[in-house]
């Protein structure tokens, strides 16, 4: 799957969580106008992504859930 071709809806500009897998979480860029684009990303094997403060970190010490 291209990163840009996803169904996620971007609340705003930023890093947000996946609500299902805490290794996914999605980039919001503002494109033309009013539109922002998700951009799906993934993190390296052994880190997860941890929403408070947006940022991906070594899975003992991220959020999973």
């Amino acid at each position: 799957m291209d990163q840009t071709d996803v169904a996620f809806y971007c609340p705003g500009e930023g890093l947000f969580a996946d609500d299902y897998d805490c290794r996914i979480y999605y980039r919001c860029e503002r494109r033309s106008g009013q539109y922002i684009q998700p951009y799906l990303l993934a993190c390296p094997e052994d880190a997860v992504f941890s929403p408070h403060p947006a940022h991906v970190s070594a899975t003992s010490d991220g959020w999973a859930g």
